[in-house]
Parts: structure tokens; C-alpha cells; sequence
């Protein structure tokens, strides 16, 4: 019974972890532990701890009495997520760790494709957080799964990897340091930059859903 329950609770997390990076779920929708787990045809205790699960994880909010709910970023949010990610990069490119030494190269042409902008850049992150010490590549990739549904609307404000980004993943694949860190600098301001329209894109589905 405690492994049945277990495979449950992990197949409506991973789930519902996958559906929440994706954008399935509009900014401040509603999620109910009862409609999951029909959805999922699982019983609603494992859900129910997924669901608190992913709160502490920052990809939902709890609300005292009414249930979780989809996060709703402001503008001045994602910016602030944004640039704790890239002060945490930075971080993993430092000390003996760093992004010049450990972890494999990165293939610049395996990782830019234009056919999934969103993607590449992500994988591209993870590995740079793959760099950094165990505790570290632990925040980094919450803060990415946070972000991630409004990486879809970055794809759409910015379009395909620009040249900068081209310039971090050869930075990446070459080992370089301090070319990393003025690379990432480089990407990032872009990223901010897109931030509001970002926060526009994300406010509208969150209109279309009610």
C-alpha cells in the first residue's frame, strides 16, 4: 500500500510539475486536489500532497482556506527571479567548481535550434547549473521551474536565440570564465528587458481564462 501510494504521489507530481512549466495552467487558475485526481484517476490524498509540494517549491500558492492557485508574477516579481538566477550563475562560476572545469562541454550547435528556442536556452542553464555545488543547482533549477511558463512568453517577445545567446553557449563549450560571466550578463539583460512584455502576455491568458 505505501508503494502504491508513492508511485501515486510521484506520477501526480511529475505531472502536474510538467503541466505547470509548460503554461498548461493560466496565471491564478484554480487547482483542486478532487479534479486532478479524476483527471489522473488517482485518489486525491497523494494529489493533495503533491499539491503542497509544489507550493513549497514556489510553483504554486497556497491560500488559506481557498485552495492553490497558479502564481500570478508581476512585472517587479520576474525581474527579481531573473536576477537572482543570474547572480546564482554567477556564482556557479566561480571557486574550484567552476564553469570553466567541471561538467562536460556544451555543443553549441546541439544546443541552439531554432525550432525550440525556450528549450535550448533552458538545457543550456541546466548544465551551467549542473556546475554548481549540490545546494546551489538545487535553487538554481527551482527559480528556472518557476520561470518556465514565462519562458513561453519570452520565446514570443524575443523570437529565435539571438546572438548573444550563441555567444554563452560557445562560452560554455569552451570553458571560458570570464567570457561566461560577461555572456550571461549579456543574456540576461535581454531577459529583463523582455520582463514587462512578459508580464503583459502572461496577465492577458490569465483575462482569457476566467
Amino acid at each position: 500500500m505505501a508503494r502504491k501510494r508513492a508511485d501515486s504521489f510521484r506520477i501526480a507530481i511529475d505531472t502536474l510539475r510538467g503541466e505547470l512549466r509548460a503554461g498548461r495552467h493560466a496565471p491564478g487558475a484554480r487547482l483542486t486536489s478532487n479534479d486532478i485526481a479524476e483527471r489522473l484517476s488517482l485518489s486525491a490524498t497523494p494529489v493533495r500532497e503533491a499539491l503542497y509540494r509544489l507550493a513549497g517549491e514556489g510553483l504554486l500558492q497556497e491560500r488559506h482556506g481557498q485552495g492553490f492557485f497558479v502564481p500570478k508574477l508581476q512585472e517587479h516579481d520576474l525581474i527579481a527571479l531573473l536576477q537572482l538566477q543570474l547572480q546564482l550563475l554567477l556564482i556557479a562560476c566561480e571557486g574550484g567548481r567552476s564553469g570553466a572545469e567541471a561538467a562536460p562541454a556544451a555543443q553549441p550547435g546541439l544546443i541552439l535550434n531554432g525550432a525550440d528556442a525556450t528549450a535550448s536556452e533552458e538545457r543550456l542553464l541546466r548544465t551551467l547549473a549542473a556546475r554548481a555545488s549540490p545546494a546551489l543547482a538545487q535553487h538554481l533549477i527551482r527559480i528556472q521551474d518557476q520561470l518556465a511558463p514565462y519562458g513561453i512568453a519570452e520565446s514570443a517577445v524575443v523570437g529565435e536565440p539571438p546572438s548573444d545567446f550563441a555567444s554563452l553557449a560557445d562560452a560554455v563549450a569552451q570553458r571560458e570564465p570570464e567570457r561566461l560571466r560577461h555572456a550571461l550578463r549579456t543574456v540576461f539583460a535581454r531577459r529583463i528587458e523582455a520582463a514587462p512584455q512578459q508580464a503583459r502576455l502572461q496577465e492577458a491568458r490569465s483575462i482569457e481564462s476566467i
